[in-house]
């Protein structure tokens, strides 16, 4: 593993860890970011259940102490949609009306004997950024190895920010289960331009 993650396929056990949830705070629709991008209908059919089998678009490996970078290109959506629903029901596709990105993350934080200690805690930060007229939000769900989908654990939906946005998931590992999953969703509200997230594990 060098110094920076990198994307793998792996596979292993089932996934044992324990994270906190940041605080969410929903925002009003921004109705002229919505026009400038495209004047589409909004979705309101309920998305797979949160144990379905999820898209995975990008994949990234960290080990404490690693971050990475995930370029995600160019994209143009108004998914309003989530903000109505539950976890299990937020919409996520191709569609502009149900735009979002997802990010497989293993992440794996060595058990230390020396500590004395029976489970390791580490803290996942995500920054998204964007370059245009931009409105998103991150959420984090529990994963497996294949990207299932499973509880909401996180995620951020600042009001007032515009194209930046940024959370922290507390992470925790055991001894016999060192390395753990998550699935991190970029929902595109009112978005025009290209995106990008920086991912640290400390």
């Amino acid at each position: 593993m060098s110094a920076r993650g990198q994307e793998s396929e792996t596979s292993g056990p089932k996934t044992v860890f324990k994270l906190r949830m940041d605080q969410i705070v929903r925002r009003p629709p921004i109705v002229a970011i919505l026009l400038a991008v495209v004047a589409l209908p909004l979705i309101t059919a309920a998305g797979p259940p949160a144990d379905a089998a999820a898209r995975v678009d990008h994949e990234v490996a960290l080990t404490v102490g690693e971050d990475a970078a995930v370029d995600g290109g160019a994209v143009a959506g108004v998914n309003y949609a989530h903000l109505g629903g539950t976890d299990e029901t937020y919409p996520c596709g191709d569609d502009p009306a149900m735009m979002c990105r997802t990010i497989l993350v293993e992440l794996t934080n060595p058990f230390d004997a020396d500590a004395d200690r029976g489970r390791e805690r580490a803290t996942l930060s995500l920054a998204l950024h964007g370059d245009g007229v931009g409105d998103a939000a991150i959420m984090v769900y529990a994963s497996d190895v294949e990207g299932k989908r499973g509880d909401q654990v996180g995620g951020q939906d600042e009001l007032g920010t515009l194209a930046d946005e940024a959370t922290t998931v507390s992470i925790t590992t055991t001894p016999d289960q060192e390395t753990v999953h998550v699935l991190v969703e970029v929902f595109f509200h009112a978005w025009a331009g290209t995106w990008s997230m920086d991912l640290a594990f400390s």
